[in-house]
This record gives structure tokens, C-alpha cells and sequence, in this order.
């Protein structure tokens, strides 16, 4: 095991423990009542590479939308940027378009890819499949300035979809920006406690990424649109031994 210096960044660490006044869950110690970890963990999380759904700008929720050309390219280019990089397991979200991309990063190494559910998308409800701009403007805003309005679930309309398919007669879960980050959240730490001064490389979506930094940074959930994560980012959390988290600002 390499040695991790983290002496300089010290001055950006922050606690786990989020004030309430944040409108935060508080999730509790990484490492579990009377367990603790004497080395940083580090969990990288990626955003799957490019579907069709991506290039035309549909929300694609729980749809389970697979790599375009495009896509799958990105993710070998990926894998082979990531080849002299430390990595010790790989989780990914159970929707082929972040399998897919995990799978790449991990074959190479001799691993395999475990999918985990709290690891999915945003679900968009009955707006999948449509641009964000065919949400009512006030469903819209609402959603976006209170964290517990979950977006409305059920059967999408096909009428005027681009790519009807994927979506027709299918019912689709809507949620909460709080939901998501709850269970992403509590998800990552999961995995970040069973393995100890590890590389853990989490292959999951923008809008979990988005939320999961809002947690790292001690922000409300309704911040998330702040951070820019287009497909194949990589944005490497650090755990420290006393529970503090850092975002790496490169990996």
C-alpha cells in the first residue's frame, strides 16, 4: 500500500456530521459503531460515458438507455487513461449505460463490476424521456427549490417523444433531490467502510455525483446544479481516519 500524504489538505476538510439547519440527514460514522480505518479511503465517482439519450438531451431517469457508439469509445478511452491508476474494486449503478462503463474499467484489471441499486439515476417519473424544457415551469421550480417534492411517478406519455421505445406502457419512479441524496450518500459510505485505504471507483450518474458533492461540501441538496459533471468525470473523494471528507481536486 502507497503512503498518502495529507498534510495539505487539511485546511479543506469537512465534516460528515451536517448541520441540520442544512436540511441534511445525518448518516453517521463511516466506519460503523467501534470500527475505524487508520488509513484514507479514497471513492472515485464516475459518470458513465455517452448514450444517444445524452446527445439529444432527454432526461433518461431510471430509463435503462445503453451506450451509444460514441459512448462506448469514451468508455474504452476511459479504461486506458485509467490504466496506471490505482484501483481496487469497482460498484456501479445497475443501469447498463454505468455497467457498461464500469465494465470497461474493470476487465483490464482482472475484476468485476458489482451493481448497486441506491447507485441509479435520478427517477424523472412521468417526464422521462422528454427534454427538462417539457416540465411545466412550475413543477420545474418547485422540485428544484424544495428537496422533499418528488417529481411526479407514472406511465410517460410517448405522444411527441423522440424515442418512444424505452418508455412506452412503462411506469417510472419519481423522486425527491433529498431522497436521492440520502440513499446515494448512504451508499457510498457503505462501500467506503468495508474497504479500508482503498481505491473504490463508483460508476454511477451526473445527477448523483451532483448531489453526492453537495453532501462532501456541506451544502443543500438544491445546490447540486453548481457542479458540472459531464460523462466520464472523475471526482475522487478522500475519507480521513477522524470521519472528514475531502474532494480531491485531481485524481
Amino acid at each position: 500500500m502507497r503512503s498518502r500524504s495529507v498534510g495539505g489538505r487539511a485546511r479543506g476538510r469537512l465534516s460528515l456530521i451536517l448541520a441540520a439547519s442544512l436540511g441534511l440527514v445525518l448518516l453517521g460514522p463511516v466506519w460503523g459503531a467501534g470500527a475505524s480505518c487508520p488509513q484514507p479511503t479514497r471513492a472515485i465517482l464516475i459518470r458513465h460515458a455517452e448514450t444517444q439519450w445524452n446527445a439529444l438531451g432527454l432526461l433518461q431517469g431510471h430509463a435503462d438507455i445503453p451506450l451509444s457508439a460514441a459512448g462506448r469509445a469514451q468508455a474504452e478511452a476511459l479504461a486506458a487513461a485509467l490504466g496506471g491508476k490505482q484501483v481496487d474494486a469497482v460498484y456501479a449503478s445497475p443501469l447498463s449505460r454505468a455497467l457498461e462503463t464500469a465494465r470497461a474499467i474493470a476487465a483490464p484489471r482482472g475484476l468485476t463490476v458489482t451493481a448497486r441499486d441506491d447507485l441509479r439515476e435520478i427517477g424523472t417519473g412521468v417526464y422521462t424521456g422528454r427534454p427538462a424544457s417539457d416540465i411545466p415551469p412550475a413543477t420545474r421550480t418547485t422540485w428544484a427549490t424544495n428537496p422533499s417534492v418528488a417529481m411526479p411517478s407514472g406511465v410517460p406519455d410517448p405522444a411527441g417523444l423522440r424515442e418512444p421505445a424505452p418508455v412506452q406502457g412503462r411506469w417510472f419512479e419519481g423522486e425527491s433531490l433529498s431522497g436521492v441524496a440520502e440513499r446515494a450518500w448512504r451508499e457510498i459510505l457503505s462501500l467506503v467502510g468495508q474497504h479500508c485505504g482503498k481505491d473504490v471507483a463508483i460508476v454511477t450518474h451526473g445527477g448523483v455525483i451532483q448531489l453526492a458533492l453537495t453532501r462532501a461540501k456541506g451544502l443543500p441538496a438544491t445546490e447540486w446544479r453548481n457542479f458540472r459533471v459531464p460523462n466520464v468525470a472523475q471526482i475522487a473523494l478522500e475519507f480521513q481516519p477522524d470521519g472528514a471528507v475531502v474532494v480531491l481536486p485531481g485524481w
